[in-house]
């Protein structure tokens, strides 16, 4: 058996690729690969701790306020004028280039044909790998690909965003055949490969510049019509605290916050990011910064017909979420919260000021704030709606409006959810289908 050599805390504190080459010889044994394997996954969390913010807070999707003086990293955010030290920009550099060390310990273990490591699970760790570096393309450009070639370089060079681009896709592509077909929970199988892929060519003009509208469309159909996915007639089933039993017929991977499933892990607190504390039983302190949502994507929604507003909560609230009347729900002036459509001040807010959100139900067997909820990363709706507008972009809007229609229909109470297949020029599809993908995602 080769001896592989590391340096541990390296590995687990550096940002870098892992160090084998220290003079403190070890053995590895298929029990050590399985470790650093499962550690691999951890780090996907930092999809909803850093990339979920991130993305929400920077396009006007979710509003920061604070309650108090100080301005947040978030508000930054929301201004485009976050620092390099700024947390969330950090957590997801760090904790994707953790991820991405750990696969590569993981990967040199198995590179040792004694260990008898199986082709699915050295492909299932190179397309974990490539997840992460999606990630770092998708919010930093161009960046620095690390290899065991890099071992003890401090600096690396950065990689341009194309070649990480083609990067992703070798990875993935060569990954695909040696990937499992059934639905592993909280890892990635062929179909989360694909979706990985799908994202990666839907935005390939914004990447490369050069648009990938037809890859995009089919790697979309070896999800959407393989049959092994279907739309929930119940959308909230996606977002309950049981939902890793309850929506594993929608949801292709998850960020896995059950405790039930990983015993030591940590639990969501999505939902008190918007809400405030005294919902969860806390009164003496509302969370700043908090979340609201932009009247104008409020007022978007076909509020009493399309059931995905039920997501937004407004008006006087009370101690039970099922009453509209009883004891009333107070902030820590003794006031009762009651949710504004308008925000009258940013980022210094009222504690009732903007409506908020509660996708992501209530765990009634969890603490505080925190909650099983598991983090749906990716779902069929999704999968559909990227290929509507590959549909869209290739000419088909017919097609893409049959599609977009099928999301809707799950949505609604009515068959007025339909659009119809008129009025519409490729531009205005367009808008349509991204204010679709807004009332979906």
């Amino acid at each position: 058996m080769r001896n592989i050599k590391f340096t541990l805390i390296g590995l687990l504190l550096a940002c870098t690729a892992c160090n084998l080459e220290s003079d403190d010889a070890q053995v590895f044994t298929f029990d050590d690969f399985q470790n650093f394997f499962n550690l691999a996954y951890n780090n996907t969390r930092t999809y909803l701790n850093g990339y979920y913010n991130a993305s929400e807070v920077s396009s006007d999707e979710m509003i920061p306020l604070s309650a108090g003086p100080a301005i947040s990293e978030w508000e930054r955010l929301y201004q485009h004028t976050w620092t390099p030290s700024d947390p969330t920009m950090l957590s997801i550099w760090d904790e994707a280039y953790e991820g991405i060390s750990l696969c590569i310990l993981a990967l040199n273990i198995g590179d040792d044909s004694e260990t008898s490591i199986s082709n699915d699970f050295i492909a299932e760790l190179r397309a974990l790998r490539a997840f992460y570096y999606y990630l770092l393309m998708d919010s930093f450009g161009g960046v620095p690909i690390l290899d065991s070639d890099f071992a003890g370089k401090a600096y690396p060079p950065r990689s341009s965003r194309q070649e990480v681009f083609d990067y992703i896709e070798k990875e993935l592509t060569e990954a695909l055949p040696n990937l499992s077909d059934s639905p592993v929970y909280g890892r990635i199988n062929r179909d989360v490969a694909n979706a990985i892929l799908a994202k990666l060519y839907l935005n390939a003009e914004v990447y490369t510049g050069t648009p990938q509208w037809e890859k995009c469309l089919a790697t979309c159909r070896e999800i959407s019509v393989g049959g092994r996915f279907n739309l929930l007639p119940d959308y909230f089933e996606n977002f309950d605290p049981n939902n890793h039993i309850a929506a594993t017929e929608e949801i292709i991977f998850y960020n896995i916050f059950n405790v039930s499933a990983v015993p030591t892990g940590i639990q969501m607190n999505l939902q008190s990011r918007s809400l405030h504390l005294a919902h969860f039983g806390i009164v003496d302190r509302v969370q700043s910064p908090f979340l609201a949502v932009p009247p104008d994507f409020y007022n978007s929604f076909q509020h009493g017909e399309d059931k995905r507003a039920n997501a937004f909560i407004i008006g006087p609230q009370f101690s039970d979420f099922d009453t509209t009347d009883g004891t009333p729900l107070e902030d820590t002036q003794g006031e009762q919260i009651n949710y504004t459509l308008d925000i009258p001040g940013f980022p210094i807010a009222e504690e009732s000021s903007g409506v908020r959100v509660l996708k992501y139900q209530l765990d009634p067997s969890s603490n505080g704030l925190d909650a099983n909820n598991d983090f749906a990363i990716f779902r069929l709706s999704d999968i559909i709606l990227m290929e509507a507008e590959a549909l869209n972009e290739l000419g088909d809007g017919p097609g893409a409006i049959e599609l977009i229609n099928r999301v809707r229909n799950r949505g609604f109470d009515s068959s007025g959810a339909d659009i119809e297949d008129t009025g519409f020029n490729q531009t205005s599809l367009r808008d349509q289908i991204l204010l679709e993908s807004g009332h979906e995602l």
